[in-house]
């Protein structure tokens, strides 16, 4: 045991160098001792999940979102976000059951779609139009938000990021509403 504490000693090689007149230089190797034996102490944990729940309790709780006061830069993150995945998706699944509908017999040529499309009633197709032209224009718009404030033009500060969100979402509403009236 002794010789086990021995060799954990933290020692230090000190070197002296002691010049010689004809200039060559000899070096003197000791052994400094800087500190004195230390004991390990081993704690053994009998209840492994008391010593995690202790820790989890310790740990910074983050704040829930409800506590937070919505804002229009978050608001256009979020819907940037969603409209991408949903219009993405939309055209996949539109893309897959185009290349499925053989298989299946089902007619999808361009012009069935139109005359299944026609006769719906007015009401349905605006609605339609609008379930998809509001997110096409959201999300088509945002991203020249995007653009616009990363390049750092128009961004005076925190106000003019809010007016330029609620721009945004002006344009998007007006562009979506004129593309779902038309023809």
């Amino acid at each position: 045991m002794a010789s086990i504490q021995k060799l954990t000693r933290p020692r230090l090689i000190e070197q002296t160098f002691q010049h010689v007149s004809r200039g060559t230089a000899k070096v003197t190797r000791r052994l400094v001792n800087h500190s004195s034996p230390r004991k390990v102490q081993f704690e053994v944990i009998q209840d492994k999940t008391h010593h995690l729940t202790s820790q989890r309790l310790k740990r910074p709780v983050s704040p829930h979102l409800s506590i937070y006061q919505p804002q229009i830069n978050s608001f256009l993150s979020i819907s940037m976000r969603i409209t991408g995945t949903f219009l993405s998706g939309g055209l996949y699944l539109f893309s897959c059951l185009y290349l499925l509908s053989p298989t299946f017999g089902i007619d999808m040529s361009s012009e069935h779609l139109a005359s299944v499309f026609g006769s719906w009633p007015t009401g349905a197709q605006i609605a339609a139009k609008l379930f998809v032209a509001f997110p096409m224009s959201l999300h088509f718009f945002g991203s020249l938000r995007n653009m616009v404030q990363v390049m750092g033009k128009g961004v005076a500060g925190s106000r003019s990021m809010v007016r330029m969100g609620w721009v945004t979402v002006g344009v998007s509403a007006a562009t979506a509403v004129g593309l779902a009236g038309w023809v």
